[in-house]
């Protein structure tokens, strides 16, 4: 029997603008900004471009401005042009060098509403679905997340975006997610904006299905630790809330 859970993350935050600065591409396909890491920072900066050519718009700032750190397709080369090769490249190379990510500071008057939810109660051999929701955000782009899980019993099945940050269709994202880590306890998601625009309120950012394997006693944790980036891709100080797993009798 599937079981739909949803499960808060209760965010509020402040933006800080700052002009956007962008280093050297690195030898890893798909890591525009030289950290050694193909992540949701990466392809913020070709979302940023996308759309642009050499030709047409060597000027500007932000969206308007092609970045010719971002065009890295072909692998040889730039050729000239900020489009769906230079994305699917990095997309294919999503989460290289990333074991883990770092929380964004919790400081300010950033806060998480009410207790922590109760457990999420599954039975062996059935499958349940944990939404990732955010809750009182303000001028979100770009997102990504990992979950984490120390269980035998909890096996990752799959992930599917939500429309919080596409807003039920009306806007473009570029969602990527990496599930290939070995041991299988870690799943990477991300997910940002083609266009020049911001997304608040609440929703759900993505919901991931698991299966509890077989029988247990006592609680099991599944870890989140998320990053938030504005239009700038200036991080959003927030708090991140666990999901506490427990099994039927």
């Amino acid at each position: 029997m599937l079981k739909k859970v949803s499960f808060p993350t209760m965010f509020l935050c402040i933006l800080v603008l700052t002009t956007l600065s962008v280093l050297p591409v690195c030898a890893q396909p798909g890591d525009v900004n030289g950290d050694s890491t193909v992540d949701i920072t990466d392809i913020c900066i070709i979302a940023r471009a996308y759309g642009t050519n050499s030709i047409h718009y060597p000027w500007g700032t932000g969206w308007d401005q092609y970045n010719p750190a971002a065009d890295i397709y072909p692998t040889s080369g730039p050729d000239g042009y900020i489009d769906m090769n230079d994305l699917n490249l990095a997309v294919s190379n999503f989460g290289s060098g990333v074991t883990a990510l770092t929380p964004q500071p919790q400081s300010g008057p950033t806060w998480v509403e009410g207790p922590t939810p109760p457990p999420i109660f599954v039975s062996a051999n059935t499958y349940f679905n944990v939404a990732i929701e955010i809750s009182g955000v303000s001028g979100l782009s770009q997102y990504q997340f990992m979950l984490s899980w120390n269980s035998v019993y909890i096996e990752y099945v799959s992930v599917t975006e939500g429309p919080f940050l596409s807003q039920g269709g009306t806007y473009q994202t570029w969602f990527a997610y990496k599930d290939t880590y070995l041991p299988m306890n870690r799943l990477l998601v991300g997910c940002s904006l083609l266009e020049p625009v911001t997304t608040s309120g609440s929703g759900v950012l993505a919901t991931v299905t698991f299966r509890c394997k077989q029988q247990t006693t006592g609680m099991e944790t599944i870890h989140l630790v998320s990053n938030l980036y504005d239009i700038n891709i200036n991080g959003i100080d927030h708090h991140d809330k666990n999901v506490i797993v427990k099994q039927t009798p």
